[in-house]
């Protein structure tokens, strides 16, 4: 799941979520070019976790909620 600099599906990709990270939400849900973007905050041990927006993906919740 790339993070993006803005919401935007043409934004730099700024980090690439692994599965099994850690994320905190920082802002959203907002809605740009037809998609729903939350900002993340990537749980990080040393200096400045990495932030970005992704695209909400309802399998997120299938996931989550499923196990």
């Amino acid at each position: 799941l790339n993070l993006r600099l803005s919401p935007d599906r043409f934004a730099k990709v700024v980090h690439q979520l692994r599965p099994g990270d850690y994320v905190r939400f920082v802002d959203g849900p907002l809605q740009a070019g037809g998609l729903t973007w939350w900002k993340m905050s990537l749980a990080s041990q040393n200096g400045q976790p990495p932030e970005g927006w992704a695209v909400e993906d309802p399998a997120w919740y299938e996931r989550a909620w499923g196990q």
